[in-house]
């Protein structure tokens, strides 16, 4: 998966504000954390909406978030400003990745998850512990949300594809059923 330079150094440069702080897990909990929340709609558009004062969107996220780390605070503020919330997920895999090879996992490889609904972080990490052992390295998951999937799940690695949606079963059923 590639992402712009941009948001490349971005996620270079909390990554080394927070390995200089001794933060690198604090801030990769409270950036998922972030991640997450954008990835509501209602909270996306009350973030985005100019008509909201930067009071109450600062309200809305110390409510939902709880305490994070200022960097992280700012980041959103700073993405937010700039209509770019949405590149939350980019830089988090991104920050990830970086943890990834600060720690020796480097070369992981990537499954990106589709589901139907979100997936909180421990069911993620079981995905991926599930895949690592399956495959025989590192696997890195990165989670997003289809709603037309209905239910299931659908995972892709590399060229392998695995779908196991709802969509897909009831596509093969119209199928068999139109012969």
């Amino acid at each position: 998966m590639a992402i712009g330079v941009e948001l490349q150094k971005t996620a270079q440069a909390l990554f080394d504000i927070a390995k200089a702080d001794g933060k690198t897990i604090e801030i990769l909990d409270d950036l998922r954390k972030a991640s997450d929340l954008v990835n509501e709609d209602a909270i996306l558009a009350k973030l985005q909406d100019s008509s909201v004062g930067g009071t109450d969107k600062k309200a809305l996220l110390d409510e939902r978030l709880g305490k994070v780390n200022p960097e992280v605070v700012n980041l959103i503020a700073d993405l937010a400003g700039k209509d770019k919330l949405a590149s939350i997920d980019d830089i988090t895999f991104e920050y990830q990745r970086l943890v990834d090879v600060t720690n020796g996992v480097a070369g992981a490889q990537v499954a990106e998850i589709t589901t139907a609904i979100p997936l909180d972080e421990a069911y993620k990490l079981e995905i991926g512990k599930k895949l690592t052992e399956i495959v025989g390295s590192p696997v890195v998951v990165k989670a997003t949300v289809d709603e037309s999937l209905i239910g299931g799940i659908v995972i892709r690695m590399g060229d392998k594809l695995i779908d196991h949606s709802i969509r897909q079963k009831l596509d093969s059923l119209n199928k068999e059923l139109a012969l």
